[in-house]
């Protein structure tokens, strides 16, 4: 049985992961798409009726970057639509993240009424690596290094349980959130302070492309409460291994199994998005300093970790810790592989996943 030569692709059509993808199954001569717009997803829960029922990879691509869509999401999440929410604006996680949900949802009924499909990554699977607390759970469960975790449901309870453990700093991270929003850092010394993405202003919360600290009583006790209202994820900040004098951790890319590729993620701070100030470090020097021993129990957690999600791709975040003694695997993310300018054998990511997907298919017939 050859592999299916069609492609449905659920996304927003105007995203550059939409149209990245579609070019690159049209450069691998790979078949046909069929891009199918979340919006349609939105407004017909039965929206699979109308497409060809033939044997498809079906491909589900992030929601981001389309207010509509950001939009009906809050709505299925159970948020009214009193007016569109100001360019930036802090989006509640709960209801947003139910709204995902219920979209997922509809996928998954699609795809249990068409087993003819075969999705590059089930609905189940994504759901499970979005929320930050059942990932890392799960990474426990499969034996891979993973940050120590805490549980606190106010800024004093946190105090406590930090000078307790002995912990000089935490993460502290939306349960739910994605590209740091809602992430922080708490440090406790030399006094309290809150390394945020949040900007608190009179007009509301606000996502900064910029890092704020907050050292006030008022502030500090303001926006560790309202981060804890939406549900956090807490763990230990671990102090990274530097790189030319830099913080870096790194987004590895793994492609039916195996990591095809990996981008060094600098910043002067520990948190290294790249939307945050950060820039792409230097590969080979990383691997010219990691022992390889080091970098090698790093890599096979990766393997473990992508082999039970099952998926054809699945970016990781790792870290190496100060002077390259260990590895921990921070998040996951499903839809970690918009990494341009990047080539593995001659191919982008985009390209190479599409060529992986006919070996991995096979994979999962046997």
């Amino acid at each position: 049985m050859n592999a299916p030569r069609h492609w449905i692709l659920i996304g927003n059509p105007e995203n550059r992961r939409v149209t990245g993808f579609v070019d690159a199954v049209a450069r691998e001569d790979a078949g046909t798409v069929t891009v199918v717009p979340w919006t349609e997803v939105v407004a017909r829960p039965d929206f699979w009726t109308e497409l060809d029922p033939s044997p498809a990879f079906v491909r589900i691509e992030s929601l981001g970057e389309n207010p509509e869509v950001q939009n009906a999401m809050l709505r299925l999440g159970g948020m009214p639509a009193r007016r569109p929410l100001p360019f930036g604006a802090f989006v509640p996680p709960a209801p947003s993240h139910q709204g995902f949900l219920a979209l997922l949802d509809r996928v998954a009924a699609g795809l249990r009424e068409r087993p003819q499909w075969t999705p590059l990554a089930t609905p189940e699977a994504i759901r499970l690596v979005f929320d930050k607390s059942t990932f890392h759970r799960h990474c426990r469960d499969l034996g891979v290094a993973v940050a120590e975790t805490i549980e606190a449901s106010s800024r004093s309870e946190l105090e406590a349980v930090m000078q307790a453990e002995g912990w000089g700093a935490a993460f502290v991270k939306i349960r739910t959130g994605s590209s740091a929003v809602g992430v922080g850092i708490y440090a406790l010394r030399p006094r309290p302070t809150f390394t945020t993405t949040v900007h608190m202003s009179a007009a509301g919360w606000f996502n900064s492309l910029r890092l704020r600290r907050y050292t006030q009583e008022a502030d500090l006790d303001r926006i560790v409460h309202g981060l804890m209202s939406h549900g956090v994820h807490i763990e230990r900040a671990i102090e990274k291994a530097r790189l030319h004098g830099a913080n870096f951790d790194c987004r590895v890319l793994m492609i039916h199994g195996e990591p095809k590729f990996v981008v060094v993620r600098q910043n002067r701070h520990p948190i290294t998005n790249l939307h945050l100030g950060g820039w792409r470090g230097d590969l080979q020097a990383l691997r010219e300093q990691c022992p390889p021993l080091v970098w090698d129990h790093a890599m096979d957690d990766a393997r473990r970790i992508a082999k039970a999600y099952g998926g054809l791709h699945l970016g990781l975040d790792i870290l190496f810790t100060s002077g390259f003694q260990r590895h921990v695997v921070i998040e996951a993310n499903a839809f970690g592989d918009l990494l341009p300018r990047l080539t593995h054998e001659g191919r982008d990511v985009y390209a190479t996943e599409v060529a992986a997907a006919p070996a991995w298919w096979s994979q999962q017939l046997a």
